[in-house]
């Protein structure tokens, strides 16, 4: 698909300038208009372009949500369908659909007075289910993303969203010894906020980024081969 490389430079430009801890409002004013038509590739193309230059996804991490946000309008007024054909696509979508309403099955159970109390083992296991969901992650990093990799150079990019998937397993993993450990309250909200705001983060940016962005590149026949996979 088409992308506007005068478009992802200056957005380039624009990264660049919030990884500097430059003044982000004045930064969207000057870049707004490229910010205001940018598209899930040329998305790709501008976090590629980035470790191109030496910026780690660990740095990248650091301001992508600010990124993803300015970008939101645009991305979610872009057009995609999923293929009929691309059944590994649909079904890592419900997947995710079924990871929020877990997440919404736990924000619940956190309204009752008791949950932290009497409904400790309960809440243990909920979280304990939520491990279930690495199967999403190994089906995007050993299927998905080498499909990807080979398609184009700018899906190097998606070792941002490996590093995504490697800190949200071991906030998952840090929320549950938490609460085996018997941690404070206070303690557990904390950590457990950080790590739905990953978790859902991610499910954002698949459904805004990766999941258009694939659909428009990858072939019935792909889709097939990975699915069979």
């Amino acid at each position: 698909m088409q992308t506007d490389k005068n478009r992802v430079n200056r957005l380039i430009e624009y990264a660049m300038g919030l990884k500097n801890r430059e003044d982000g409002r004045g930064l969207y004013l000057k870049y707004q208009d490229d910010i205001a038509q940018v598209t899930p590739q040329e998305a790709f193309e501008v976090f590629s372009s980035l470790l191109e230059k030496g910026v780690e996804a660990s740095e990248i991490l650091v301001f992508l949500d600010k990124m993803i946000n300015a970008f939101y309008k645009s991305l979610s007024a872009h057009r995609w369908e999923k293929p009929d054909d691309a059944v590994l696509l649909q079904l890592l979508c419900r997947e995710n659909e079924a990871l929020e309403q877990k997440i919404e099955n736990i924000k619940q159970m956190l309204k009752d007075p008791g949950y932290f109390t009497d409904r400790k083992d309960e809440l243990l296991q909920r979280l304990q289910e939520l491990q279930e969901f690495s199967g999403h992650y190994e089906k995007k990093e050993n299927i998905l993303f080498p499909f990807l990799e080979k398609k184009d150079w700018k899906f190097a990019g998606l070792s941002i969203m490996w590093q995504l998937h490697s800190d949200i397993k071991a906030q998952l993993k840090k929320v549950i010894s938490l609460l085996q450990a018997g941690c404070d309250e206070e303690e557990f909200i904390m950590e457990y906020a950080k790590l739905v705001f990953a978790m859902l983060g991610l499910v954002y940016k698949e459904n805004l980024i990766l999941f258009p962005a694939a659909s428009e590149v990858l072939t019935g026949e792909e889709w097939q081969e990975m699915l069979e996979q």
